[in-house]
C-alpha cells in the first residue's frame, strides 16, 4: 500500500457535485480515501474563462503504482464527461485529476511527473493539502507544504461557500420528537445520480409522496448525499411506530409507484420495498446532556 495525494478540479456544471462524486469513485476504484480538504473557489488560471473552478486534494491509500493511478484517474475524467486533457493549452473541465505526490518517490517520465511540478506555484493546491497535510515535506524542494503555501504571493483564493459549511436549519417543533436514521446506497453513475437529485427537487417530487410521510405522522424528512450514499433523517412524535407507520405509508396513493420510479438508482433488489432499501442506524455517540 502508498499513501498518495491526488488534487481534484471542477469548473464546469454542478461543481460542488462534481468533485464528490469524483472523490466516491477514486474511492471506488483505487483505495481507502484517508483524508478530504476542504473546497476552494479560484479564477481560472493559465487560460482565460468566466467560470470558477473549486479545488481540493484528498489523500488515498492505495495498492496501485503510480502509472496505474494515473490510468485510474483518467479513466474517472473519462467516465464524468471530460474529453480532452493536455499539458500545454489549459481550458474549461468538468473533472482534472492530477496525482501531486506518491510517497516520497520521484518520477520523471514523459506521461507522469511526481511530484507534480507546478504544484509548489499553485494556491489551489497549496492550501487544500496544508489544510490535511502542513508537515508534509516536498521531496525536492526539502520544504513542507505549510512553508510552501507561505511562500505564495498574495491570492484573491477563497472557501468555497458550500450549503454543507452553512449548515442547514432545522424546523423546531412544539411536542417532544425523536429520531430515526437510515442510509442507502445509489448506483455508481454520475448521470443517474443527478437525475435522482432533480426528481427529489419541489418542483419534480410527486405531491402524494411528503403528504403521504406527513399523512403517517412523521415531522420531518431530510435526504443527504455523499458519493453514492444516501443518508435519511426522520424526526418524529416519541409515540411513533415504525413499522406500522412504514406499512400504513406503502398502501398509500402512489407510494409503491415513487418507489418503482426511484429503484432505477438504487442498489437494491427489483420490487424492494422502503423498508427493504433503507437500512436502520446506530447511534453510537451524543453530548450525554
Amino acid at each position: 500500500m502508498a499513501l498518495a495525494f491526488i488534487g481534484l478540479g471542477s469548473n464546469l456544471g454542478n461543481k460542488i457535485q462534481n468533485l464528490n462524486i469524483a472523490i466516491q469513485q477514486i474511492r471506488l476504484e483505487t483505495g481507502d480515501v484517508l483524508s478530504i480538504s476542504s473546497f476552494y473557489k479560484t479564477k481560472a488560471q493559465g487560460f482565460s474563462s468566466v467560470n470558477e473552478f473549486y479545488n481540493a486534494v484528498i489523500l488515498v491509500n492505495t495498492k496501485l503504482n503510480p502509472f496505474d493511478l494515473m490510468l485510474e484517474m483518467q479513466k474517472i475524467e473519462t467516465l464524468m464527461g471530460r474529453t480532452t486533457k493536455t499539458t500545454s493549452v489549459y481550458s474549461d473541465r468538468i473533472i482534472d485529476l492530477d496525482i501531486l505526490l506518491y510517497e516520497n518517490r520521484i518520477i520523471d517520465n514523459f506521461n507522469l511527473k511526481i511530484p507534480h511540478p507546478k504544484m509548489h506555484e499553485r494556491d489551489f493546491v497549496l492550501f487544500p493539502i496544508t489544510e490535511i497535510a502542513p508537515d508534509l515535506i516536498h521531496p525536492l524542494l526539502n520544504i513542507t507544504m505549510a512553508e510552501m503555501k507561505n511562500k505564495l504571493p498574495k491570492t484573491d483564493i477563497q472557501l468555497a461557500n458550500t450549503e454543507c459549511n452553512k449548515g442547514y436549519v432545522s424546523k423546531r417543533h412544539d411536542i417532544p420528537t425523536k429520531r430515526f436514521c437510515q442510509t442507502l446506497d445509489l448506483k455508481n453513475n454520475p448521470e443517474l445520480i443527478a437525475e435522482y437529485i432533480k426528481r427529489h427537487g419541489e418542483a419534480e417530487i410527486w405531491k402524494e409522496i411528503p403528504a403521504g410521510i406527513k399523512e403517517v405522522g412523521i415531522l420531518e424528512m431530510e435526504i443527504y448525499l455523499s458519493g453514492t450514499r444516501l443518508f435519511m433523517i426522520v424526526e418524529t412524535p416519541l409515540d411513533f411506530e415504525w413499522d406500522a407507520a412504514f406499512e400504513k405509508l406503502a398502501a398509500l396513493p402512489r407510494q409503491a409507484e415513487w418507489e418503482e420510479h426511484m429503484s432505477v438508482f438504487q442498489l437494491s433488489k427489483p420490487g424492494a420495498s422502503s423498508a427493504e432499501k433503507w437500512k436502520l442506524m446506530k447511534r453510537i455517540f451524543h453530548l450525554y446532556d
